[in-house]
């Protein structure tokens, strides 16, 4: 079964201060030291609440929606200071979030890298979607089915929809409401491979 490590990523968070620095996405704290304190607790706070929540019970429910195990045996997830944007391939997720929220970020950015496809036909009913809408519905609905049925959080979706709708995340927004629309089960049942 998959395993989450959480650790503050050193050489992702001088990247992540370098990238604001140099004007793609400004944030305060990218001209702050780290603070290590913090982040070490932010960590302590996060592991917490992943591992009552279930690190097993989570990847399996991933798993059984993609029929496949998880591509990853280890996930490295990075807490950094400066990013504003949370990255699924290299795993950095501000240290900016409280538990509740990392937990939300990192589920979501886990069906990315779950491995799950979409069949033809869903590539052909929503072929006049963007791309990145197209991706969020079937991430949209798993991370609903994982949140409502298998956490017992169905907040998470309602906290999830208002952080798209605040940080303007148009293709976000648009995958939420066909997944509103056509029903998170339907979609993982006739959509997904």
């Amino acid at each position: 079964m998959a395993k989450v490590i959480l650790r503050y990523g050193k050489i992702e968070d001088d990247m992540a201060k370098a990238y604001c620095l140099n004007g793609k996405k400004l944030t305060e704290r990218a001209s702050q030291e780290t603070d290590m304190v913090f982040v070490n607790q932010q960590i302590k706070e996060y592991r917490k609440l992943w591992d009552e929540l279930g690190n097993d019970k989570i990847f399996s429910a991933i798993e059984g929606m993609t029929s496949k195990p998880f591509p990853n045996l280890n996930v490295v997830v990075n807490i950094v200071w400066a990013a504003r944007v949370t990255t699924a391939y290299s795993m950095m997720i501000p240290v900016t979030h409280d538990p509740d929220g990392f937990v939300i970020t990192l589920s979501h950015e886990l069906m990315h890298l779950s491995g799950g496809i979409f069949t033809p036909e869903f590539k052909e009913k929503y072929k006049d979607e963007t791309l990145e809408a197209r991706v969020h519905i079937v991430i949209n609905a798993m991370t609903e089915y994982l949140w409502r049925d298998v956490l017992n959080k169905p907040e998470y979706i309602d906290i999830h929809k208002e952080r798209c709708k605040k940080n303007n995340a148009v293709n976000h927004i648009r995958a939420w409401e066909i997944v509103d629309e056509v029903g998170y089960k339907k979609i993982i049942d006739t959509y997904l491979i």
